[in-house]
């Protein structure tokens, strides 16, 4: 676990309730794992001396877990389903951007813009090939 219940709530969050916590928080785990090609499974979060990189991390968790309990969204499968446009007598709704990135055909991650722009300066979204 990257954070516990009471970091998140230290750190000002109090969206999702301890009850359903766990379950989000092993959903964010793996979303930002996959983003940051599982830097933290392979050093350990509680012994990195770069703080701030520490401290961005266990906020864009935090985020995150905001992100789904408030969208209701907890997969990437979920989040291309979702519905596109909807049309109630002359009222008309419909998800923006083009018609590439909405046919599913696009990757799509389930990480929100928040919780990545918290990592931006951390290097944690760095995807080029460690050669050594």
């Amino acid at each position: 676990m990257y954070l516990t219940y009471t970091e998140y709530t230290e750190l000002g969050y109090k969206s999702v309730s301890e009850d359903e916590y766990d379950q989000l928080e092993m959903i964010a785990e793996d979303t930002l794992d996959f983003e940051t090609s599982a830097f933290y499974k392979w050093n350990d979060l509680e012994f990195d001396d770069f703080t701030f990189r520490k401290l961005q991390f266990k906020k864009a968790v935090a985020i995150q877990i905001n992100y789904m309990k408030e969208s209701g969204v907890t997969s990437v499968e979920m989040f291309n389903n979702t519905l596109g446009s909807m049309s109630i007598g002359r009222t008309s709704l419909s998800k923006g951007g083009n018609a590439a990135s909405n046919s599913g055909s696009s990757k799509q991650s389930l990480l929100t813009n928040d919780a990545r722009n918290v990592l931006y300066h951390t290097g944690l979204l760095y995807k080029g090939v460690d050669w050594r």
